[in-house]
């Protein structure tokens, strides 16, 4: 893993942290028995579960899933042996390895949006009797303040990407947690979604520029046809000078089964 990587994955931790729906995922933990199994998708390097592991009781059994052997060994380092299974598990290929049904909770962090609309229908067909939540998924491109001439075309750039084929098939990018939303509460789950969006403003600095330097590299490698160095380059001029405000849209879903809403009516909140 390179030291990029490492970066950027601390750095959205934090901000992960600070703007995730903190009612639905104390919802969720309530919702989960102590004798249940939480099964972490894609737990890359253990971020969801640092968060997550304040809500539960510390013998809380735990199954980390990701496709990368070495940020297993990383997410094993934070979990207790004792509770702890690490699972390499490709889920774009192998999804029917994913533990599944009543006594079972899945969670996951910044990994839907990555999926097709085939992956999403396997997965709300296996897990719909799960407790499921699904938190920091993108729901929209980012929005800078002040506006920019380029703004609309860099977007476009990014949509494009987001939309592409993760390995999961072609993308639902920004939709996918609303497509989610739709299938679980058609199979009689009860489903809630809270904005979880990253707020931005000189005091996080240097997260704006990694978000900047990210976007530079993307767009240079997708067209010519923007002039995107020179974007960036109003853009740290703003944030230099105080000026420079970014939302980055996220939403987090809670579904909760039909067993356990006691008659309530499945709805989307």
């Amino acid at each position: 893993m390179s030291e990029e990587t490492i970066k950027w994955l601390g750095a959205r931790e934090v901000q992960d942290r600070r703007f995730r729906n903190r009612d639905l995922a104390s919802e969720f933990a309530s919702a989960v028995d102590d004798k249940d199994i939480v099964v972490d998708m894609g737990c890359g390097n253990g971020a969801n579960y640092r968060y997550m592991s304040e809500l539960f009781p510390s013998q809380q059994r735990w199954i980390g899933i990701d496709v990368d052997a070495e940020m297993l060994g990383k997410a094993a380092g934070e979990f207790p042996a004792a509770t702890f299974q690490a699972m390499q598990v490709n889920l774009a290929e192998q999804l029917d390895h994913l533990p599944c049904g009543p006594g079972i909770a899945i969670t996951a962090s910044a990994f839907l949006d990555l999926v097709s609309a085939a992956w999403i229908d396997e997965f709300a067909c296996r897990c719909f009797t799960s407790v499921v939540l699904i938190a920091m998924t993108s729901s929209g491109l980012p929005e800078w303040t002040p506006f920019d001439q380029n703004d609309e075309a860099i977007n476009g750039c990014l949509q494009q990407f987001r939309i592409s084929d993760h390995g999961f098939g072609p993308s639902l990018g920004r939709d996918a947690a609303t497509y989610l939303a739709e299938n679980l509460s058609r199979r009689g789950c009860h489903v809630t979604m809270k904005a979880s969006d990253w707020k931005l403003n000189d005091d996080q600095s240097e997260m704006i520029k990694m978000m900047i330097s990210g976007i530079v590299r993307r767009v240079a490698s997708m067209t010519d046809a923007v002039d995107v160095r020179a974007w960036s380059q109003r853009r740290m001029t703003q944030l230099e000078r105080g000026r420079l405000q970014l939302t980055v849209p996220h939403v987090d879903l809670l579904s909760l089964p039909e067993r356990l809403v006691f008659g309530q009516r499945p709805l989307i909140h």
